[in-house]
């Protein structure tokens, strides 16, 4: 019997058949995605996907760095932010090497799954700001201070390693960020004064979201997966994340103002201010692709994700640092 239908009918009940296991790909570092079509009265749904613990270097590296257990308080314990933002969770499962496997709603039977690599049309983006200023605006109501989840992440990332992925950069994109790298100090000390915290999301980037099919009978438009590096910090931080991960420099520049705005108008805030929380959270992106560059990748996948990473986050810490 396959792992998966095995947990499941462990979890859901004998009274479950698993009629089809498709892997799905471009989703998941540190875990095994699947889409599971099930029959039976013990069946949430028609389909659900389960996304479970990966084995060797990743495993370890999520374990060490608290990955699964992040995921797991989102649905165990955020139900207030996480309601109609995100998948229901039907089944959480814990294993004993720390591992955990979620069973989770399956969000592409009512939407669309957006892709990285390909980039975000400027009506995308629209629809992600808005779910995500639904979840920031969520997030600042909570003990933030009582939440076991990451802080400002740019002051963990160790400058010298970062130092060392410029020569892994396209000769074209290094000066960008060497005088990036020049300029840490300053930015990480005005990254970590910022004053507009909440519960970030942590990676709001393509593979992440599934635009919603009909926005007008949903709570949000785009709906959020993957909540493993949730964080506590200025929700600049996602803003820039989206858009320099996720969005090509011409649809970025030419949507600015309107994606920046209503953001802006979804969140009751001044429009300068998310574009300065923007701005300042760029460094993150900025820093944390100077490591991407760094890893091995052998798929065609990962490396037209890498490539194109550090295109389209050059051009943001061009324009915006």
């Amino acid at each position: 019997m396959h792992p998966t239908e095995a947990l499941l009918r462990d979890h859901l009940g004998d009274a479950l058949e698993v009629t089809r296991i498709e892997p799905i790909t471009g989703r998941g570092v540190f875990s095994i995605v699947e889409r599971c079509h099930l029959r039976g009265s013990a069946a949430p749904a028609a389909t659900v996907v389960v996304k479970r613990p990966t084995d060797g270097p990743n495993h370890r590296a999520a374990l060490d760095g608290g990955a699964y257990r992040r995921e797991a308080l989102a649905y165990r314990e955020l139900g207030e932010v996480l309601d109609g933002l995100g998948p229901a969770c039907h089944a959480t499962v814990d294993h004993d090497d720390g591992g955990i496997t979620f069973v989770l709603e399956d969000l592409e039977r009512s939407g669309r799954a957006a892709d990285q690599v390909v980039g975000l049309t400027a009506d995308d983006a629209h629809a992600v700001l808005d779910t995500l200023a639904r979840w920031h605006r969520r997030g600042a109501e909570l003990d933030l201070a009582g939440l076991d989840v990451r802080r400002s992440t740019p002051s963990l990332i160790p400058l010298a390693a970062a130092t060392a992925g410029l020569d892994r950069l396209p000769p074209g994109e290094r000066a960008v960020f060497a005088a990036l790298l020049e300029r840490a100090p300053a930015l990480i000390e005005a990254f970590d004064a910022r004053s507009d915290i909440t519960l970030c999301h942590g990676d709001p980037r393509g593979d992440n979201v599934v635009i919603v099919d009909d926005p007008s009978g949903a709570e949000a438009p785009a709906r959020l997966l993957d909540f493993q590096q949730l964080a506590v910090q200025t929700r600049g931080a996602d803003l820039a994340w989206l858009l320099a991960t996720s969005l090509d420099p011409d649809v970025r520049r030419a949507h600015w103002s309107g994606l920046m705005g209503a953001y802006s108008e979804a969140t009751g805030r001044p429009i300068h201010e998310a574009e300065e929380a923007t701005r300042i959270g760029t460094l993150l992106p900025g820093l944390a692709v100077l490591l991407l560059v760094q890893r091995e990748v052998s798929d065609g996948r990962g490396r037209a994700m890498v490539a194109r990473s550090v295109e389209r986050i050059s051009a943001m810490v061009a324009d915006l640092l």
